[in-house]
């Protein structure tokens, strides 16, 4: 899903960069390797997504999903030295704690390999907001997005022959693709 999904929105600007004549911003060698790189990233988010779902529950994925947006903050500290004030700080643990409830049932042992490579996943996708919101001030967006979006096609496109053996004939629209 995530394949066409990316695959449409690369079209739709393709066509509306030609259409507006402003095809020319695609020879953006900037654009092209910082899109291409939070591209990569995307790829990694859905494809490590679509994983762990299998071996988790929707609403557990969901949840840990979410934990991407109070990661933002943690990394940021980590990575610049950033401090939180007190509402930040009582969002991230009432959010740890949900986690551990949802997740952890008896004992870090009933954390299951779904629940793992969902919460990677969530880190992954806390790092991509990250970048992104980083090389989008530094490089033009309309560049950035198209080959964030295609070479997340293109990557979701190979995880889906790398991750799971392919039928006879492959369609765009269906819903087991990456």
């Amino acid at each position: 899903l995530s394949t066409s999904r990316n695959l449409i929105a690369s079209i739709l600007l393709l066509i509306y960069l030609i259409v507006s004549k402003r095809f020319k911003i695609l020879n953006n060698r900037k654009g092209f390797i910082n899109g291409s790189v939070i591209g990569l990233i995307l790829a990694v988010i859905y494809i490590s997504q679509t994983i762990g779902i299998k071996y988790t529950t929707a609403n557990n994925s969901a949840f840990i999903t979410s934990i991407s947006v109070v990661m933002v903050p943690l990394i940021l500290i980590i990575c610049r030295k950033a401090t939180l004030n007190y509402k930040q700080v009582s969002a991230i643990t009432i959010v740890m704690i949900g986690l551990y409830f949802l997740t952890v049932k008896s004992g870090f042992d009933s954390l299951n390999q779904g629940d793992l490579i969902t919460l990677g996943a969530s880190f992954v996708c806390a790092v991509h907001i990250i970048i992104s919101g980083y090389y989008v001030n530094k490089t033009e967006f309309l560049a950035l997005i198209f080959y964030q979006f295609f070479t997340a096609f293109i990557v979701s496109i190979i995880g889906y022959f790398i991750f799971k053996s392919p039928p006879e004939s492959i369609s765009l629209f269906d819903s087991n693709i990456v």
